[in-house]
């Protein structure tokens, strides 16, 4: 069956709902997250296909070219991983997924630059203030506030826009696939920042909580804040029967009763 480009996120579990098994994305289509070349898509949605299919052995040789091909793609290198991951080649999913870090790294830099530049070309010459604007205080910028980019003017700048469509915004998805590898490893502490990285930069990532939750009930005994996770999942991903099981199991064992925690 062939994926609707405007699909946000394919599902897929790696067991059944009551082994609590953690939610994994195949990834991923959006312009929001990452901007595909129209050329492009149909290679990029083949190698989607073998995944959400299994076939994880063809999808590594698949993602490995890509990745060669096209290393400017968070999105490849975070396929790549996930193929890598479903293999059980642990450690090389992470290795695969540190490369997507260096493209978000290069990517905050220049949209901090280009922020800068838009504040600079704000800015009103001396000579056009009258002696009351020039001896006021200027306006504060709140630290974290964010700066509004003009989105068609940052691609129309671009000239390279059609072969390497811009990102305006760090690639959220990788946080989340890099726990699964973690967790593997027993790297528990890590899975855990990864997933509230995955948080932080989408705070309506449904699955990072869900899978958040799971991490903290069955390899943390931390039952209070699964149950948090979980709940925060259920408002995210709307009604979900499993999960309204596994809530109901976590406020018997933990005492807290739903509404008063």
């Amino acid at each position: 069956m062939l994926i609707r480009f405007a699909s946000l996120l394919l599902l897929v579990t790696l067991a059944g709902c009551a082994t609590k098994a953690p939610l994994v994305v195949v990834d991923d289509l959006t312009p929001k997250e990452q901007p595909l070349a129209e050329d492009f898509k149909v290679t990029y949605e083949k190698g989607l296909v073998l995944l959400q299919d299994g076939e994880y052995d063809e999808a590594v040789i698949f993602w490995k070219a890509l990745s060669d091909s096209h290393p400017h793609l968070p999105g490849v290198w975070t396929n790549y991983g996930l193929a890598l991951y479903h293999t059980g080649e642990y450690q090389a999913s992470l290795d695969a997924l540190a490369y997507v870090d260096g493209i978000n790294a290069k990517l905050e830099a220049q949209l901090g630059a280009a922020k800068q530049q838009v504040l600079s070309a704000a800015v009103v010459s001396d000579s056009d203030l009258t002696p009351e604007e020039l001896n006021a205080e200027p306006p504060a910028i709140e630290e974290g506030t964010d700066v509004a980019l003009d989105e068609e003017a940052v691609q129309a700048a671009n000239s390279t826009a059609v072969s390497k469509p811009i990102m305006l915004k760090p690639y959220c998805p990788v946080h989340g696939v890099r726990a699964l590898p973690q967790r593997e490893l027993g790297l528990f502490t890590a899975a855990e920042k990864s997933y509230k990285a995955a948080i932080a930069c989408n705070s309506t990532d449904a699955k990072a909580h869900y899978n958040l939750g799971i991490l903290f009930d069955l390899y943390r005994n931390d039952l209070v804040s699964a149950l948090a996770e979980y709940k925060q999942a259920r408002v995210l991903m709307g009604d979900d029967k499993t999960l309204d099981v596994w809530i109901a199991d976590l406020e018997r064992r933990s005492g807290i009763e739903e509404g008063k925690e």
